[in-house]
Formats: structure tokens, sequence, C-alpha cells
């Protein structure tokens, strides 16, 4: 949560966010953003907040926010983490910063939950082949035998 908060504040204070699409498509922002900023209690979920918690360089965090903002981008999540206390929180965060973006609905862009029932690209599983993820899988296997 830490880091998709920071992502969040760096798109908004950056004015990296899409305004048109939180106006014409969504509910609700108004009522989150004075807990990103920490006007509600004190603490404004920045990069600095989230490398405390995360151990991820503020200026990392920031720089993802704008390469997301600059890029077609897609987030895509399993659901293992939803499954503790206040787990719905992180997947409603990916939602929400698909949204600041303004790319649901665009290809390559939006958000997608549970992919990884689909195979995307393990060896294996029937599904659809993702040409880099595989690569990623099998450099990172070769490498764990090293």
């Amino acid at each position: 949560m830490p880091l998709q908060l920071a992502l969040a504040y760096t798109l908004y204070s950056e004015n990296l966010y899409d305004k048109n699409f939180l106006a014409n498509y969504c509910v609700g922002f108004e009522q989150f953003l004075p807990y990103l900023l920490g006007e509600k209690d004190g603490q404004p979920k920045d990069a600095a907040w989230a490398e405390k918690l995360t151990g991820i360089d503020a200026e990392t965090i920031r720089g993802l926010a704008r390469q997301m903002a600059a890029n077609r981008t897609q987030i895509i999540a399993g659901w293992c983490v939803q499954r503790m206390q206040h787990g719905e929180q992180w997947a409603w965060m990916i939602v929400v910063l698909a949204a600041m973006l303004g790319q649901i609905g665009l290809p390559g862009g939006g958000f997608g939950f549970g992919w990884h029932y689909n195979g995307a690209g393990t060896p294996g599983r029937k599904g659809v082949i993702l040409k880099w993820f595989l690569r990623l899988y099998v450099d990172s296997a070769c490498s764990r035998q090293q």
C-alpha cells in the first residue's frame, strides 16, 4: 500500500493524473484525496514517507509514477494480498491508480487481476503466451540454478 499511495501522491502533486477521466468516469476521488494528502492524519503519502516503509528510494518511486503517466501502463495483480486483514485496500488502490492514469479500457492500459490463472506464459499451462514474461521466467529460473 505505501508504494501505491506514493505513486498516486506523485501523480497528483506533479499534475500527471487524468482529471477528465476521474471527472467523467469515477466517483469518490474527492473523498480519497484528503487522506492521500495527509489532511486527515497529518501524514502526506508521498515518496519520502513510502521510502521509510518499503526500502525503495523515493526518487525511484517518483520516477516510476512519471513513467506510468508517460506511457501506456497496465497494472496487473494477483489475489493473494487481498486475503489478509484490510487486503481489499490494496486491490482498490490498484483501481485508483489505473483511474488516475486514465487508461482503463485502452489497449495495454488499465488494470487486471488474476491473470496468473491464465498462464501468462508460464510453461506447462494453456493460455496466452507473453514472450517477454516467458523470457523473464526462464532467465530467473536459470539464475537460481547457478
